[in-house]
């Protein structure tokens, strides 16, 4: 099978995959390296802060 052929099936979805993969990777370490009592993030809040045009 040729590299490109499973994003040609999904449609070019494979990028969006990876980046959910990666965001989930990502808020699996800041969740890990929360201390007691820290305020935690939900996954949704997690990924708002962290994406383009989030800034307040």
């Amino acid at each position: 099978m040729e590299a490109g052929a499973a994003s040609k099936r999904t449609g070019g979805m494979a990028p969006q995959i990876l980046q959910e993969q990666i965001m989930e990777q990502e808020y699996e370490e800041y969740f890990n390296s929360l201390k007691p009592g820290d305020e935690v993030m939900s996954f949704a809040e997690f990924c708002e802060a962290l994406s383009p045009g989030s800034q307040k």
